[in-house]
């Protein structure tokens, strides 16, 4: 806890003290939420062009390879969320067109 004193004046109370620290951690709560949500939504521009780039410079798979249809599925990466320690995909992959 922050706990301020003032040199040749009464000291200040446990209340005041009290009320310094949740304006302090307040602000600080504050700023780092903004940060985050500037962040995500940089993050969010980023996947966005990426996609489109993607989508743009990969050519999609014939129908038919000789006597095989073909099908393919584009994948964001945004439906798969990982951690440090462990990446999930939702449960089951989408099934190819056809």
């Amino acid at each position: 806890m922050l706990v301020i004193g003032l040199q040749n004046s009464h000291p200040i109370t446990d209340f005041d003290s009290q009320i310094t620290a949740l304006l302090v951690v307040s602000v600080i709560v504050t700023a780092f939420g903004y940060l985050r949500e500037r962040h995500a939504r940089e993050l969010e521009l980023i996947r966005t062009v990426s996609e489109a780039t993607q989508r743009v410079v990969q050519r999609p798979l014939p129908r038919r390879i000789g006597p095989l249809r073909a099908g393919s599925v584009y994948l964001a990466g945004r439906s798969r969320r990982c951690s440090a320690a462990t990446c999930t995909r939702r449960s089951a992959p989408p099934r190819a067109p056809g």
